[in-house]
């Protein structure tokens, strides 16, 4: 495997998630405003996205950058709403039966994951979880494709324990049903690319 990127790899097999999945390096660098600071709060230099991404102090577990292509628009969904109907539709509590969970929809188009615990008379009913946002990058009319960004940060709040186990298995099944639905041409394969994909089990 090798590296292009902090965090980024080329091309590989993976046995995460089979002979068939291919990574993808970033073609280009962000090149506006909203993406520079998504990259500055990853890497945590300070960037000014608190508005966006929320705490800049919870680390980020997977960046997925996708593109649109050129000619490939449905007509009934557009791509930034293909990708928040898959974040809306993904199957959580399969992926993880034992623990106890609610995914919420938010404002934003993005989701909200929270684990669940028995509450109690020190401790709430919310253990931790995990925040998805689904970001479009602000339009240039020297680009020929839209760019957009699915983040998941860590929501620490309430937590007693960290529940590293569980946020693999969550990032890496998301992760791999994206990537499948952007390769099948009958699904999201008509109307988006993978330009990069970052998380924190790459290998």
């Amino acid at each position: 495997m090798t590296i292009r990127r902090e965090g980024f790899f080329s091309r590989s097999q993976d046995p995460i998630f089979g002979e068939s999945m291919r990574w993808f390096a970033a073609a280009t660098a962000p090149t506006v405003s909203s993406s520079s600071r998504l990259w500055s709060s990853m890497k945590g230099d300070g960037g000014d996205s608190s508005s966006t991404l929320g705490n800049d102090e919870e680390e980020t577990l997977m960046r997925i950058r996708l593109s649109t292509k050129e000619g490939g628009n449905n007509e009934d969904v557009s791509p930034l709403e293909a990708v928040q109907q898959y974040a809306r539709s993904f199957p959580f509590a399969p992926t993880l039966p034992v623990q106890p969970l609610q995914a919420m929809p938010t404002p934003d188009g993005g989701m909200n994951l929270q684990f669940l615990r028995k509450k109690t008379t020190e401790k709430s009913s919310v253990d931790g979880g995990i925040r998805f946002y689904i970001l479009p990058e602000a339009n240039d009319i020297l680009l020929p494709k839209m760019y957009i960004d699915v983040v998941a940060k860590r929501n620490s709040e309430g937590q007693s324990l960290n529940k590293i186990f569980s946020e693999k298995l969550i990032i890496q099944a998301f992760v791999r049903g994206l990537v499948e639905r952007i390769d099948d041409k009958n699904q999201l394969g008509n109307t988006l690319a993978v330009e990069s994909v970052f998380h924190k089990w790459l290998e």
